[in-house]
């Protein structure tokens, strides 16, 4: 509602005065909404608003670096894995036992590893699903996620 007033408003004021005020709104935006329209960025689809990343791109850069770490050293590791096993008769009768073939010992081994590695990704997904548990049961994950 607009009201124009004309001459002295004090007789409008006094009257004004005496009538309670149930619920005063604007049509218009305040400065605080132009300013957050304006300046909020839109939050990322996948794992939440650009905070979400930020506050887990360390972890994640470090997980992934040991993981890298891991998986280098294990390829370095493949070759002399497997000249040990063709060295050494006793750890392949040991082999042949469990029921695995002799021959596929590379095979077998990166087989194993592979698992590893998928056991050590699955953990930083625990981890962080445990974290963001942590969020919404402290009343934080909202505003992280926004």
């Amino acid at each position: 509602m607009r009201v124009s007033i004309s001459g002295s408003p004090t007789a409008v004021l006094a009257r004004l005065g005496t009538v309670p005020v149930l619920d005063l709104r604007s049509r218009q935006p305040s400065l605080e909404e132009i300013f957050l329209t304006c300046s909020v960025t839109p939050p990322a689809r996948s794992l939440g608003g650009p905070f979400a990343w930020r506050s887990t791109e360390g972890m994640l850069a470090a997980w992934l670096t040991g993981i890298l770490a891991c998986a280098v050293t294990i390829g370095v590791l493949l070759s002399t894995v497997t000249d040990f096993l063709a060295r050494d008769p006793s750890h392949r009768q040991m082999l042949q036992t469990l029921g695995m073939d002799v021959a596929e010992t590379t095979d077998g081994y990166l087989g194993v590893i592979a698992v590893l590695l998928g056991l050590v990704i699955a953990l930083y997904a625990a981890c962080r699903i445990g974290a963001a548990r942590g969020e919404e049961a402290a009343g934080r994950l909202e505003q992280l996620l926004t």
